[in-house]
């Protein structure tokens, strides 16, 4: 049993056409309406390729149009960024495949995240889009782990340098590995502080030791087990903004993924998790909205469970206001930056926002450039190493323990 929302599809043909493209049956197989070839024919062509990129939901709209309507315009410019999707997409296996090896053979147990695991769990024939290559290993293995993958050839660049890197207490440090590939070495599921502060995820040595194999592809690697992935997944996309359907995608292929492998999903375990780590409020609303777009069966107790009162009625709110499900969301929709600041209590959720809007404001009067440049190579200089290990004691430091999911204290 799925619980039901009062999220409305915008009349937009465009918008119409990328719901009918998410569409999925209990056994993951796309629901092909009488009235989809009509749909799709309504849709003009660069409208649809734009919000498609911006929904980040080519290959779910791709596979559609091809098995609806193969003529239509807009299957020419999907298909070619298939093509490039694809290309990536192996190359960043056969840096993954390195990457493990290498890290094997050091015996630094690892976790393969995000990008080429949805994509694999994905489904379909078309390929989820990604652009880079995410890795977990403990704070205590993280400058073993990062001289292995330097010695194969891998580049070590931290923002700005390892100084930098420190100040701004970033929990990966950037590589780019052999083929080009980028890779964020992380030794914690969220790289902010003000994350790791606000809410109390486990640390990365627990969720190593109850990682699971997955088979990608041709390749075995190890992944966060079915529980950590979805919380990851859904918060994650609570935190970042939940504005985008590809991670209404990116969801409802972990539920399907970790409900159908034989032990099943411990909905019970997501519940009792997302309570501990704080995040109930965010993974609630990410599963209710999932449900209603995709069909994938999340049951209404848990989302009643994760259900936090003021906070989860301040979501659905917002969501009235600034629906996900229209042509053309803005960049900055109420929804969304709400939903960055969204915490296990409302307390927490204003104080958050105060912080960050007072912290940006102060900023634009110093003159501060409010986003970060592309990664650079750093060049080393004197007393690099020393923040070298730095940066390393902080992140062991740091990463040793689970916070209590406050701003102020541990």
């Amino acid at each position: 049993m799925t619980r039901t929302t009062a999220h409305s599809v915008a009349g937009s043909s465009v918008m119409r056409v990328l719901v009918a493209s998410m569409r999925r049956s209990a056994d993951g197989a796309a629901v092909i309406t009488s009235d989809a070839a009509a749909v799709a024919a309504a849709a003009e062509p660069t409208a649809l390729a734009r919000a498609t990129a911006l929904h980040g939901v080519n290959h779910r709209v791709l596979d559609w149009l091809e098995a609806v309507a193969p003529d239509h315009p807009a299957v020419g410019v999907l298909a070619q960024r298939n093509r490039e999707s694809a290309r990536l997409d192996m190359r960043v296996r056969g840096a993954l495949r390195i990457a493990c090896a290498t890290l094997g053979d050091a015996r630094i147990p690892v976790i393969a995240m995000k990008g080429p695991v949805l994509s694999a769990m994905a489904g379909g024939n078309a390929i989820r889009q990604y652009g880079d290559l995410d890795l977990l290993v403990s704070p205590e293995d993280l400058g073993r782990a990062a001289d292995a993958l330097a010695d194969v050839g891998a580049v070590v660049m931290p923002l700005e340098g390892w100084r930098r890197l420190l100040e701004k207490r970033h929990g990966q440090i950037p590589i780019r590995l052999p083929l080009g590939v980028p890779l964020d070495l992380h030794w914690h599921l969220s790289s902010q502080r003000s994350h790791r502060r606000s809410f109390a995820i486990d640390p990365a040595v627990a969720l190593l030791s109850r990682s699971e194999r997955f088979t990608l592809r041709s390749d075995e690697v190890s992944v966060l087990d079915g529980v950590d992935m979805l919380l990851h997944t859904a918060g994650h996309a609570g935190w970042s903004g939940g504005d985008c359907l590809g991670w209404l995608v990116d969801v409802d292929s972990v539920v399907r993924w970790a409900s159908g492998r034989p032990q099943g999903l411990d909905w019970d375990a997501v519940v009792a998790r997302a309570l501990q780590w704080r995040v109930g409020p965010l993974v609630g609303d990410m599963l209710a909205r999932t449900a209603t777009v995709t069909g994938c069966e999340v049951p209404v107790d848990v989302i009643r469970s994760l259900d936090s009162g003021a906070v989860s009625r301040l979501l659905h709110t917002v969501e009235r206001m600034s629906p996900l499900l229209r042509e053309s969301p803005p960049p900055r929709g109420l929804s969304r930056i709400v939903r960055f600041d969204a915490r296990a209590t409302l307390p927490a959720s204003l104080m958050s926002m105060t912080s960050r809007f007072a912290t940006a404001a102060v900023r634009r009067v110093r003159g501060v450039p409010t986003d970060m440049a592309e990664p650079v190579f750093s060049v080393p200089g004197a007393g690099d190493d020393e923040w070298r290990d730095r940066y390393l004691a902080f992140a062991v430091e740091e990463g040793s323990h689970r916070y209590s999911g406050s701003l102020l204290k541990r």
